[in-house]
């Protein structure tokens, strides 16, 4: 997010203390930009590594999904967001279930995770909610629990993940979302 006024914060609301001037220079004064620093596709360990460093910065590109702003409808804040940054992600409408079958698998078969679906007319809330919603397939499997691999780094003494087996045989280590 971008708060139009110098400050480029992450979706959790902590800054990116990180980002090179010439890079927050390049962004619009007194327009705030919601989007996503990206380096391409299936490069998501890539672009955390760039923006955590001081390195790598120059290749991060912020596209951008919506234009904030508390009383205006979406295709409105969209148009703003074109006026002030090049760097805009397109939109499409949704024609029906079996339309946004077809726009899921095309952006799951580029290697993107799913799509935002955002309600015509809705105003910006900053978060999910029943106006803005995230679809994505859904695979799941069953396993068994077998053991478990100690965290890393800052989380040395913790649970890091939980090893499992598939009904297949293979092992795969499970680790995201423990608290």
């Amino acid at each position: 997010f971008w708060d139009g006024r110098g400050g480029l914060w992450s979706r959790l609301g902590k800054p990116f203390a990180k980002a090179p001037a010439d890079f927050l220079a390049r962004l619009p004064a007194g327009i705030p930009l919601d989007g996503e620093l990206y380096l391409g596709r299936k490069m998501f360990n890539d672009t955390i590594r760039a923006i955590k460093g001081h390195a790598g910065w120059d290749a991060v590109r912020y596209v951008v999904f919506d234009a904030p702003h508390d009383v205006d409808p979406f295709e409105r804040r969209q148009l703003v967001a074109r006026r002030f940054w090049t760097d805009v992600e397109d939109q499409v409408r949704c024609e029906s279930p079996a339309h946004l079958g077809v726009l899921l698998n095309a952006v799951e078969s580029l290697g993107g995770e799913g799509l935002m679906l955002r309600q015509a007319g809705s105003l910006y809330e900053g978060k999910r909610s029943r106006t803005l919603l995230k679809v994505k397939s859904f695979f799941d499997v069953e396993a068994t629990v077998v053991g478990h691999v100690g965290g890393k780094g800052k989380h040395e003494g913790r649970l890091g993940a939980l090893h499992c087996r598939l009904d297949s045989g293979v092992d795969v280590d499970v680790g995201t979302g423990f608290t």
